[in-house]
């Protein structure tokens, strides 16, 4: 129980650093490309969502 418990831990603790990356290198991008890097926006989100999916499903 412990074990486990610890494991769903470390699993949420690393999608939170994940989504902190992801966070910080969307700013990045709008600060420095401003509307060039829609593209890559819509990409991170779609890459956000499956995240998401993924560490809910587990």
């Amino acid at each position: 129980m412990t074990i486990s418990r610890y494991v769903v831990m470390e699993v949420n603790y690393d999608h939170e650093i994940l989504v902190n990356y992801i966070i910080l290198c969307y700013i990045t991008c709008m600060l420095m490309y401003g509307k060039v890097c829609l593209f890559l926006s819509y990409e991170l989100t779609k890459l956000y969502s499956l995240l998401c999916f993924i560490f809910h499903v587990l």
